[in-house]
C-alpha cells in the first residue's frame, strides 16, 4: 500500500480556488490538478505493507489526541524547484505554522525509526498544477505577475484533524483515499 498523512482543505476554500482558477488567463502546457487531489502532505510514507497498518494508526491515534488543533489560510503562489524552471505550481499554507511544524515533528518522532524524516525542511504548501514544457519561466510571470491567483488569500480555517491516506496508482491516474481520520485533542 502506497500511504501518506495529509490534511484536508475545506470544501469551501477549494470553491474559491476552482472558480480562480477557472478564470484563470494563463497558458501553456499547464495542467491544473482537480481539487479533489488537493491536500497539504504531511508525510509520505511510501509503501507500506497491509499488516503494519494497525500499528501505525494505533500510534497516530494516540499522538494525535495530545496535539491541540490550530489555524492555517492559503495565500502565496510558488513553484518547485524554482519560478524559473517551474514543474510543479503550489500555494503555501500559512497561519499557525509553528503548531503545524509541532504536529509534523510529532508524527516524525512516533513513526521513527520505521518511517526516516524528510533530509529537507517542511513547506507546507497544497500542489494545485503541474508544468510539461521545460522552458516555462513566462508561465510563472504570468501566474505571478497578472493572474487573480498571485493576489488570493484565503479565509482561515481550523485544523482538527489529519488523514492516512492511501495513494492508488491507476492506468488513467491517481486516486486517493483515506483510510484512516485522526482528530486532534480528542481524548
Amino acid at each position: 500500500m502506497r500511504l501518506f498523512i495529509g490534511i484536508e482543505i475545506p470544501p469551501e476554500i477549494k470553491e474559491e480556488l476552482k472558480k480562480i482558477i477557472g478564470q484563470s488567463k494563463v497558458t501553456g502546457r499547464l495542467r491544473w490538478l482537480d481539487e479533489s487531489f488537493w491536500h497539504l502532505t504531511v508525510k509520505f510514507l511510501g509503501e507500506v505493507e497491509g499488516k503494519e497498518v494497525p500499528s501505525l494508526v494505533e500510534k497516530l491515534s494516540q499522538m494525535s489526541r495530545n496535539e491541540p488543533s490550530f489555524s492555517l489560510y492559503l495565500n502565496s503562489i510558488g513553484a518547485f524547484p524554482s519560478d524559473k524552471k517551474p514543474k510543479i505550481v503550489w500555494i503555501q499554507a500559512k497561519g499557525m505554522v509553528s503548531e503545524l511544524n509541532t504536529l509534523v515533528n510529532k508524527i516524525n518522532e512516533e513513526l521513527s525509526p520505521a518511517f526516516s524524516k524528510e533530509d529537507r525542511p517542511f513547506f507546507p504548501h497544497v500542489t494545485l498544477a503541474r508544468i510539461k514544457e521545460a522552458r516555462s519561466a513566462n508561465l510563472m510571470k504570468q501566474i505571478l505577475h497578472f493572474d487573480t491567483l498571485a493576489f488570493y488569500r484565503s479565509r482561515d480555517f481550523m485544523i482538527n484533524a489529519f488523514h492516512l491516506y492511501q495513494s492508488h496508482l491507476l492506468s488513467q491516474g491517481v486516486r486517493y483515499d483515506i483510510l484512516n481520520t485522526f482528530y486532534l485533542g480528542a481524548r
